[in-house]
């Protein structure tokens, strides 16, 4: 065993001794066995602001274990060193449902911490939402839409708001009417006739011959995150580290920074503040989520590390 493996197990060891613990593990917020949240209590004496993360992976895999991993391994740190609350949450997968449903996920998770509230010491009014890939793109969706409260349901949760104080997207999809992606990029049409055949099954659980039929149509436009961009919604970041390389296959198109521009062009026709970050733009230009989203929280702060 080389010396350097030897060094990079003992960092790994070491980051992981020095994970900040979740206060509470698994916190039920539905009934599958994938809808469970860890949360980290801010030691405050008044209600705490509360930034929720949600993890990538194509809803397919992943794990809120991730809010302590990697790029993000710093994020509850700088949560609780400012007064601010953490929590990280699991979703279902595809196997489990179609993504019109696994969106609305993210949208119960809100109203179950916000129906604990007092016991979890959280002030309902400075929650933030963030996520990256698939997480963002549930961000977006849910920070975005009107409110889904239902205030004449039998379940306390459900009444509860879905709104959020600001929203952060790291390499986000702009839209999941992915119909709408080859005009993104410019692209011929074609391939999303071609790519439709797996798509329609896999993500929305309709049969590719009704994508272009009502129930498919109304399935898109629901899921649709540009087209649910108004004025009233919160501030957004957005960031994308992909290189601006051409385009020709989908799987080109799935982090491509044209996303990120697509979303900052729509927020900005709707008056909508909003922070961009590419891959090419000076460090100084540069900023995290987190420290967004923080801001927007308007809770007191410390200077957080160096960009990372």
């Amino acid at each position: 065993m080389s010396i350097r493996f030897i060094v990079v197990l003992l960092l790994a060891a070491c980051c992981a001794a020095q994970a900040q613990k979740p206060t509470f593990t698994d916190l039920q917020y539905g009934p599958h066995e994938r809808q469970k949240l860890d949360f980290w209590s801010a030691d405050t004496k008044e209600p705490a602001p509360l930034v929720i993360y949600v993890h990538g992976g194509g809803f397919e895999h992943g794990d809120k274990s991730r809010a302590t991993e990697g790029r993000n391994g710093s994020d509850v740190k700088d949560c609780l060193r400012n007064d601010v609350s953490f929590a990280s949450i699991n979703y279902r997968f595809l196997d489990d449902a179609p993504l019109q449903d696994i969106v609305t996920d993210t949208a119960r998770a809100i109203q179950y911490l916000r129906s604990r509230a007092a016991d979890l010491n959280i002030d309902k009014n400075r929650i933030g939402l963030y996520g990256e890939s698939a997480g963002a793109g549930s961000s977006l969706w849910v920070g975005l839409h009107d409110d889904l409260a239902d205030p004449a349901s039998s379940d306390p949760v459900a009444r509860e708001s879905t709104r959020v104080a600001a929203i952060g997207a790291l390499a986000p999809q702009s839209t999941y009417d992915f119909a709408q992606w080859p005009s993104l990029f410019g692209l011929n049409d074609n391939i999303w006739y071609l790519s439709a055949v797996y798509v329609g099954p896999r993500y929305y659980r309709l049969d590719t011959s009704k994508l272009k039929k009502p129930e498919g149509e109304e399935t898109r436009k629901r899921l649709d995150m540009l087209a649910l961009i108004t004025p009233d919604d919160p501030p957004v970041f957005v960031r994308c580290y992909q290189d601006d390389t051409e385009v020709s296959t989908w799987d080109d198109m799935l982090h491509h920074p044209r996303h990120a521009e697509v979303l900052q062009e729509r927020l900005e026709a709707a008056g909508i503040e909003n922070v961009v970050v590419l891959k090419d733009m000076p460090k100084s230009q540069k900023s995290e989520a987190v420290d967004f989203l923080m801001q927007h929280l308007k809770a007191p702060r410390e200077t957080t590390a160096a960009v990372r």
